[in-house]
């Protein structure tokens, strides 16, 4: 990292992950609406959505694919991924089966179930079961017969997994019993495993949620399926065109970036998820300073560059998913050791010209994404 720049980003992977936690929280159409909204949806749907279309033959366009995937998996995003111009209604957003009800409650799909035994059962469990569920498709004569027999076998089956309980909430409902008991028996529930992870109680504000995007949209320039920075707005002008003040159009912002990232906005995360896409609108790489393209990036865990994003999960034995990073490309580390140079520079008031020297950047370097950053920077983002 640079000397001009903070040295706290390097304790900070660089891959930003959204805790399905997060995302599971929300009403389905805005979980949709945060997501299409991602960087990381917009560089890897295509990719992935030509994956679960029809894998490619050639191994490196096959690896890249390979690699969109496991780039959506870290913003909670599984199976064949919708353009981003979709609308939250066309995937289904009315529908109960598809779609969390107010983000807490929604039936199980048999892929999520079988997901479900892939994540918690050990190997040697789910070897034992695999081999189960072969024999009992086995050709017969009589299928009726041959399910009742299995079904009655799954019963002796002897792995001690088989009786223990997932490591996340799972219940069985009998819809024959009283509503009421149905609710506070839930209720019992959810209180217990609240109680048990630590979770407290909260109120989510439902309808600020679209006000929270509202801002986002003015001031990243988001149009329908892509962004356009051309129509950035400034917090001012965002809040003459609302009415509201300055101050509330700032908190809108950080809370839709909470929304969108699951997590809370720093100018280190803007810049390695959104804003060096930003930048490379402007600038391009033989145009950056020699001095970033040759700085090597500092972290807590060696990297190594290469010439696309490489994603590996870790063969740890923990359940859950979780990404290692191998490397990512020079030129995104230096877009955004780049943008960090300049945030540094303007803190310390400097101008475009002061810039362009301390940077050593020609004298030709356009204005126009020093102007960038420095209203971003008035903004105090």
């Amino acid at each position: 990292m640079s000397d001009l720049a903070s040295d706290q980003a390097a304790d900070e992977p660089w891959i930003i992950l959204r805790s399905p936690n997060e995302l599971n929280d929300l009403p389905f159409n805005v979980r949709w609406e945060v997501t299409r909204r991602h960087p990381y949806y917009l560089r890897a749907w295509y990719l992935a959505h030509q994956y679960h279309q029809q894998p490619a033959t050639d191994p490196q366009q096959l690896a890249l694919q390979q690699a969109a995937v496991l780039f959506l998996s870290a913003i909670g995003v599984s199976g064949d991924p919708p353009p981003p111009a979709a609308s939250a209604e066309s995937l289904g957003a009315s529908s109960l089966g598809k779609g969390w009800e107010s983000g807490a409650v929604a039936p199980n799909t048999f892929r999520g179930l079988a997901g479900l035994l892939l994540a918690d059962l050990p190997p040697e469990a789910r070897m034992e079961l695999g081999q189960f569920f072969t024999a009992s498709a086995a050709p017969t004569e009589d299928p009726s017969s041959q399910k009742y027999e299995f079904l009655t076998e799954l019963q002796r089956l002897r792995h001690p997994a088989f009786d223990s309980f997932p490591n996340r909430p799972v219940v069985g409902i009998n819809v024959n019993a009283p509503l009421r008991g149905v609710v506070e028996a839930i209720e019992h529930l959810v209180r217990q495993w609240k109680d048990e992870l630590e979770i407290t109680e909260r109120r989510r504000r439902d309808d600020k949620m679209e006000d929270y995007l509202t801002v986002w949209d003015l001031r990243e320039g988001w149009t329908t399926d892509h962004y356009d920075s051309v129509r950035e707005l400034t917090f001012l002008q965002i809040a003459q065109q609302l009415g509201v003040p300055i101050s509330t159009v700032a908190n809108r912002y950080r809370s839709a970036f909470r929304l969108i990232f699951g997590c809370d906005y720093t100018p280190e995360r803007w810049a390695r998820t959104l804003g060096f896409l930003k930048v490379t609108d402007r600038v391009y790489p033989e145009e950056l300073p020699k001095r970033t393209l040759q700085r090597p990036w500092r972290s807590r865990q060696p990297q190594r560059p290469v010439p696309e994003s490489v994603l590996q999960p870790h063969d740890d034995g923990e359940s859950d998913r979780i990404l290692n990073i191998e490397g990512v490309c020079q030129e995104e580390i230096a877009y955004v050791e780049f943008i960090h140079d300049i945030k540094a520079l303007l803190t310390r008031g400097d101008s475009n010209d002061a810039i362009r020297q301390k940077l050593e950047l020609p004298s030709c370097f356009s204005d126009g994404v020093l102007n960038f950053l420095r209203a971003r920077h008035q903004d105090l983002l």
